[in-house]
């Protein structure tokens, strides 16, 4: 673990950022606080979370660019689905500003 921790992620000015500076790094895991299941199946759950200055259209669309390629290193066996894309949210209402922008204004009398 102590090898992992000192794994470089970057230099800035001069100084190297390690991921134990970012992050904590343990041999263990978090206690299990629920249970996820899908059709009856028990499975298991990854959200992802966006940063406040990070685009859902540019987060969604690198995952799902990424995904082909994390999948191939998976079992077979794995039944992988996608659960929910804010990106639809986000794109539905993009569209309908532009749609309102684009239309004629009714005069009032």
């Amino acid at each position: 673990m102590d090898e992992l921790g000192e794994l470089p992620i970057k230099t800035v000015n001069g100084a190297v950022i390690r991921v134990k500076d970012v992050a904590q790094v343990r041999d263990g895991y978090q206690p299990q606080q629920n249970i996820v299941r899908n059709e009856g199946v028990r499975g298991a759950l990854l959200t992802i979370y966006k940063t406040g200055g990070a685009s859902t259209l540019d987060v969604v669309s690198g995952i799902k660019k990424a995904l082909p390629r994390v999948l191939s290193g998976l079992s077979p066996d794995l039944n992988i689905k996608e659960f929910a894309d804010q990106s639809i949210f986000v794109r539905s209402a993009i569209s309908g500003v532009i749609r309102r922008a684009l239309l004629p204004r009714r005069s009032r009398r």
